[in-house]
Formats: C-alpha cells, structure tokens, sequence
C-alpha cells in the first residue's frame, strides 16, 4: 500500500534534484558569462585607450612628480621643452598603459600588459601570463579562466596586443598584426560567487519547499485515495450487515405469520381462531413498521428525503403522539409523567419528522424502559427542548455512545421487532430540520433530548 507513494516521493525528490542540479549549473554559467564580458569590457577599453594614443602618435604631458620620463623610450624621444619654458613628457601607448595600471591597482580589479622579451622587468609576465602568451602564438585569440589567489579567487582574462600601423612607429621591427605582447585582467570573484551562492540559497529552499509540498501532497492524495478505498470497503460490508439483518428481522415476523396461518387453518375452535387473528395481525403491524423503517432509512441515506421545513406546533404535535401509544402505555402499566406548557411552541420544523422522531423515541421507551417515564417540553434560548426520561432495568447494557448507530440494540432479546434504525432515523431527521438530539445515562435514568429551533 506504501509502495506506491514512497516511489512516486521518491521520483518527485529525483526531479527536483535534477531540476536543482540544472538551475545550479545555469546559476554558475551565467556568473562565468558575467564575469567574462566584465573582463572582455575592461580589457577593450584598455585597447581603445591605447590606439587612441597610438593614433596621435603619443601624449604629452607636463613633468611632474608623478609624471617623469619613460626611460625605456629613445631619449631624444621622452620630453619637450615649449616655448614658454615648461617641459612635457611624452607618454606612448605601453607608457601610458603602465601608469593606468599602477593607479588602478585595487583589491576587487586589475591588469597587466606583459610579453615574452620585455625590455622592463616589471613587465614580466606569470606562469599564467607565459601559457597564455604561448597560446597567443600558436594562434589562439585569449584566454579566461577562474583562478585561485592570495586573497581568494579571480577571474583572469587575457588577449593579444597585436601591431597596427600606429604601432610601427616604435615597433619598427615588427609587422601588422605581430603579437606585441598581452594585456592581462583580473577581478575579484567574491562578488559574483558570493550572488550565486545567495542564488543558489533561495533556489535550494524553494526547491525545498516546493518538494516539502509536493511530498505531503503525494502522501495527503495517498490518504485520501485509502480513505475512499476504507469507507467504500466498510460501506460494502456496512451494506452487507444491513442486507443481513433487514432478512433476518423482515423473516422473524414472517415466519410467525406463517405459522399461526397454520395453526389458524388447524383449529375450528372460534376463541383460538381470534387469538391467532390477533397475533397475525399485531405480526403484520410489526412487518409494516420494519418496512416503513428501511424505506426511510433507505431515503435518508441515499439523500433523497424531501423534508420541507415549516411552522410547526411541537406542543400540538408532543400531545397527540404521546396520546396516540395510550393502548401500548396501558399494556406495558406505563403511565406517563407529561409535563407541557400552555398555548403553542412554534417551531421551524416538519410536522411529519418530528412526529415519526418522537415515535421512534416513545418505541425505544418501550422496548428497553421501566415503568416510570416523564416527558418534559420547554423553551430555552430560542429552541424548543423536548426531554423524554425513563427509568431502565440494566443500565450497565446500555452503550450512551452507539445509542444513534445503525442497528444498535441494547437488548436484542426485547427489541425482537425492531430494526435497530430507529434511533439512526431520529437522529438524521433531526439534522434536516437544524435541530440536535443527545442521549444522556445518569443512574438508572436514561433520557433523551430533543432540541429544534423556534420561531
């Protein structure tokens, strides 16, 4: 029965994780993509910032401290004295670049221009720089790769610085479109790593939640799917008992009838003849009521009892049913305590249910009740409260709880021409009408309350 959905939990956990694994693999492609075009962008604008240099043949600038002259340029070549007496320095491309990069020098970004024979030491480049240089002669065009550092892992990009025209002007050696060197670039990757493992936070809890859902609804279906399975299996068997018993206790008086039928047609004695007549016809009156039983029973629970709700007198409606059983209260030395108020009680209500709800408790009072019965009817707080109160003989027989289930029987041996549907009845049709009805055992005192709601 657990198989099912623990493999159905199991395949939903295997999507999510995959789904997971895929989305987390997007999350890190996307922060190498980012990461590429932030190097690419700083390394062309480096470029840019050089052929624009190249292409006005150098800048010059007014000597300072931090300006001094390029020591690696020809020396007729490095400053200039104006008319005005101030003295500029010249700064070509690579100078130039050098100056950008020592100012720009921080924790989260820089870069280097480098070569294979540079003529400064500083513009050596690392074992990284080397093998991305090598590349650039073998033909490759750059190199982007995520490396580990001092402080923590960067991105590193590199191209090729190759000869244009504007160049030849120094790299006389050289031809258009020679490797002169490389520019290397790198950034931090804290940032970008540091949003993708954020990223990935969120993604994961949401996947979490979404498999937490998804598990619980799995389970939750699997509840209600054997819980349908449950209450069609105990409705299959609930039918079966109810088949069982409705031919046991429509055969009990049927079998008595065809008995004293028999004996009827026997004897030639008139006496005896109307005894048995009697009996007969007290066994079809019992028949009849079993019938009218089930056929409501039958109604109530496939839901098609039309019950329409009116104004009903309950004190008119108490006062005739009590009346209506005085030959069965006489025949059972009940004389009934019945205390009901003056003028009307209006209910909302059905005069037929209330009546047949009444019945079937008078009926049980009968069957299972001593001689001392009250009934009491009263208002309170806006509904009509009927109690109907008798003494029993074995009240340790009696179960408070299953009073109003189908075919409950507290005394099977008394209760030879019931169906066990009474109580069952009365308390659906009081539902239909708003209404309650309770069952309550103090002592050798059982009673029951009747309660519906006035006008």
């Amino acid at each position: 029965m657990l198989r099912l959905p623990l493999l159905l939990s199991l395949l939903w956990c295997l999507l999510l994780f995959a789904l997971f694994q895929w989305t987390v693999q997007r999350e890190s492609e996307n922060a190498t993509e980012l990461a590429q075009i932030q190097t690419r962008t700083l390394f062309s604008s480096i470029v840019n910032t050089r052929g624009w240099n190249a292409d006005r043949g150098g800048v010059w600038a007014t000597e300072q401290p931090n300006c001094q002259p390029n020591p690696w340029l020809p020396e007729d070549q490095r400053t200039l004295l104006t008319a005005d007496g101030r003295r500029l320095v010249r700064f070509n491309p690579a100078y130039m670049t050098r100056q950008i990069a020592e100012r720009f020098q921080s924790k989260t970004m820089n870069f280097h221009i480098c070569g294979l024979s540079p003529k400064r030491p500083q513009n050596r480049p690392d074992q990284w720089e080397t093998s991305a240089l090598l590349d650039f002669d073998a033909g490759k065009t750059e190199r982007f790769q995520l490396v580990p550092g001092r402080r923590g892992a960067y991105y590193r990009y590199m191209a090729p610085l190759r000869a244009e025209e504007s160049c030849l002007q120094c790299h006389q050696r050289n031809k258009i479109g020679d490797v002169l060197g490389g520019i290397s670039v790198s950034i931090s990757a804290f940032p970008i790593l540091a949003s993708v493992e954020q990223r990935n936070s969120m993604v994961g809890l949401t996947f979490g939640l979404i498999g937490f859902i998804g598990v619980l609804g799995i389970g939750g279906a699997t509840f209600q799917i054997n819980r349908k399975k449950e209450q069609a299996e105990e409705a299959n068997r609930a039918k079966s008992v109810f088949l069982s018993r409705m031919s046991h206790d429509i055969r009990t008086p049927l079998t008595s009838l065809d008995g004293y039928f028999q004996l009827l047609t026997q004897t030639q004695e008139p006496e005896t003849q109307v005894r048995y007549l009697r009996i007969i016809q007290e066994r079809i009156h019992a028949l009849r009521d079993i019938l009218e039983e089930l056929f409501a029973f039958t109604r109530l629970e496939s839901r098609t009892y039309d019950l329409k709700l009116e104004k009903c007198d309950f004190n008119a409606i108490m006062a005739e049913t009590m009346f209506s059983y005085y030959d069965e209260w006489e025949r059972n030395g009940i004389c009934p305590a019945v205390d009901l108020p003056e003028g009307q009680m209006v209910v909302k209500g059905n005069e037929q249910a209330i009546r047949r709800i009444l019945q079937n408790i008078i009926k049980n009072v009968l069957d299972h009740g001593g001689s001392r019965v009250s009934v009491t009817l009263s208002a309170q707080e806006g509904n009509a409260s009927a109690v109907i109160a008798n003494e029993v003989e074995r009240p340790e027989e009696i179960d408070v709880d299953r009073i109003f289930e189908r075919f409950y029987k507290a005394d099977p041996a008394r209760s030879r021409n019931s169906t066990g549907l009474g109580m069952a009845i009365a308390k659906e049709l009081t539902g239909y009408m708003n209404g309650t009805i309770t069952a309550s055992l103090e002592g050798n005192v059982f009673q029951i309350r009747l309660t519906l709601p006035m006008i």
